[in-house]
């Protein structure tokens, strides 16, 4: 396969950045939006993308090319559209179930925190004066100390090298322990919802022109060659 083709992907269940730039064109249609906006969706896009790409294995032509995971990828780009918070959480659990159990074990629970977290740093980028190398330090310690409270929570043993299958989380799990006190650890979790954003950012407007349904289509479109 070629690179960026999004009729045979390098990697089942991955995006390359010509699949995630369809992405973003069918989520946001560039026609309403002024040159400036047009500007800052592009960089803070792109940047979304950079913030879950990896570096596939080299193909036939030697060259490797740069791929995100498609529920990674679904869940940042969640954070940009349209959705109530609730909306957006069940979206983030299903598409991180990957077995269909109803729920996530501890790894599952981790991966999609720091993939929501992930996608915070990257809307919130400029605001403070923290390296990149350390953004990605506390996301990925952030996301391990609000898995670790889940669990315990739930009164589940083990740290978090535990692999028990039935130690799992489900979405009305994980808002029962938001609800009596997570919320003080991952109070950001409101701000899934783009209406608390501030109503004149780009990021906000972009945020109303499109929906979670969208998004997860999206990119589940372009993993599996379907995007046009």
């Amino acid at each position: 396969a070629s690179s960026g083709s999004l009729t045979a992907p390098a990697r089942a269940g991955m995006v390359s950045k010509e699949g995630f730039n369809s992405i973003v064109r069918a989520l946001v249609p560039g026609d309403e939006l002024s040159p400036d906006t047009k500007r800052f969706l592009s960089r803070t896009f792109g940047a979304l993308f950079l913030a879950y790409a990896r570096n596939d294995t080299p193909g036939d032509e030697g060259e490797a090319e740069e791929l995100a995971l498609v529920e990674e990828l679904a869940v940042g780009l969640s954070m940009f559209v349209g959705g109530s918070k609730s909306e957006k959480l069940l979206f983030g659990f299903s598409a991180f179930d990957e077995g269909g159990v109803g729920g996530l074990p501890r790894l599952g629970l981790w991966r999609f925190m720091r993939a929501l977290l992930i996608g915070f740093s990257v809307a919130t980028a400029g605001s403070d004066s923290i390296s990149s190398a350390e953004r990605t330090r506390l996301n990925k310690t952030a996301a391990v100390e609000i898995t670790e409270s889940v669990f315990r929570f739930l009164g589940y043993e083990g740290g978090a090298s535990s692999e028990s299958d039935s130690q799992v989380v489900s979405y009305d799990a994980f808002g029962e322990w938001y609800n009596s006190g997570g919320y003080s650890l991952a109070a950001w979790l409101e701000l899934l919802d783009t209406r608390k954003w501030q109503s004149g950012s780009p990021t906000a407007r972009a945020g109303t022109s499109a929906s979670v349904s969208a998004a997860k289509g999206a990119a589940v479109a372009a993993a599996t060659g379907h995007a046009h």
